[in-house]
């Protein structure tokens, strides 16, 4: 059978810091290379879209331009999802 738990991961990448004014910090579990975030506003539509390569193993800062708020992060790699909250100051 298959199950949400097949495609869902939450422990793929950490974001800090979570309350920000738009620096961020994205770490990658050991076994991630390389995946794509997006970023959805409390609306639903898509704010930041990037790919990101972790192969050198280094951690990926992101400088974002957003307004004040919270957003939802999605991280996607090969077939494993995760998504976290992030708030903009």
């Amino acid at each position: 059978t298959l199950a949400v738990a097949d495609f869902t991961q939450n422990e793929l990448i950490k974001i800090y810091p979570t309350v920000s004014n738009g620096e961020i910090t994205i770490a990658p579990a050991s076994e991630v290379r390389e995946g794509a975030i997006v970023i959805f506003d409390t609306n639903g539509r898509k704010v930041h879209s990037s790919n990101l390569d972790f192969t050198t193993g280094a951690n990926q800062r992101l400088s974002l331009n957003l307004a004040s708020g919270v957003y939802i992060v999605k991280f996607s790699s090969d077939d494993l999802q995760s998504s976290q909250k992030i708030i903009i100051e």
